[in-house]
């Protein structure tokens, strides 16, 4: 890809990042400067940018996304916005009612490939399933200590994301940003919300939030108006009590 094409990718890359770090801004009250953020399922990458700013030269953000050309195209645009605190990872990732669908699984020798989920992760070829690729292993093979925060965005495989990073969840406790989306369960995209709820409140204490009205206020369920949820043992700033 020419120098060109690459410049108009930043520069539309930039005036979208404009738009959505206003309408985002309620990671503000979730990220401190020094924070360690996970960001699985990057997308286009404008909450990784977010996060980079916010987390701050102290602080680091590991993007995972599962396409490969995807993954190597956030590896060259964060080297052009200057986001040196962001590390950029591959990821291979499946479902459990589509094995595989988000990609190959891991290729022989490849450190930076992982998959992200824990029994929704793809056959590996031998009959069963690398489940110790996860965001625990990713977090060991990286070096860190700790993690405040994490963004899960992987469509319909969200608690196999999360049981993958099981250990994270009870070393750190992490705030965490999820996509929850109930109008999705008709077409069996996404899976009833429900346990996965109960399951980080009742069983690991979390506290469940969503954005309204300019801050983040207590709520218990899932509805259809709201898809974003921060679920964290610590109130943040500015929440309801």
């Amino acid at each position: 890809m020419d120098a060109t094409v690459n410049g108009v990718l930043v520069a539309a890359a930039l005036r979208r990042a404009a738009v959505t770090w206003t309408s985002r801004a309620f990671l503000g009250p979730l990220v401190r400067p020094g924070a360690v953020c996970l960001d699985l399922g990057t997308g286009s990458g404008l909450d990784t940018w977010r996060l980079s700013a916010l987390a701050g030269r102290h602080g680091q953000v590991h993007s995972v996304e599962p396409p490969r050309g995807r993954a190597r195209w956030m590896l060259s645009l964060t080297a052009r916005l200057g986001c040196g605190n962001v590390v950029v990872h591959g990821a291979a990732s499946g479902g459990p009612t589509a094995p595989g669908a988000g990609g190959p699984g891991p290729r022989s020798g490849s450190r930076h490939l992982y998959v992200i989920g824990g029994a929704a992760a793809p056959d590996n070829g031998t009959g069963g399933r690398p489940a110790d690729l996860t965001a625990d292993r990713l977090c060991r093979q990286a070096g860190l200590e700790r993690v405040d925060f994490i963004k899960v965005v992987v469509g319909r495989v969200e608690p196999d994301v999360l049981l993958g990073a099981f250990g994270i969840l009870l070393r750190d406790r992490p705030s965490l940003l999820l996509e929850l989306d109930r109008t999705k369960r008709s077409t069996g995209y996404q899976p009833e919300p429900t346990g996965l709820v109960r399951s980080l409140t009742t069983t690991l204490g979390y506290r469940m939030y969503r954005w309204k009205r300019g801050g983040w206020q207590t709520v218990s369920t899932v509805t259809d108006d709201c898809r974003s949820y921060l679920f964290s043992v610590r109130a943040p700033s500015g929440a309801d009590r």
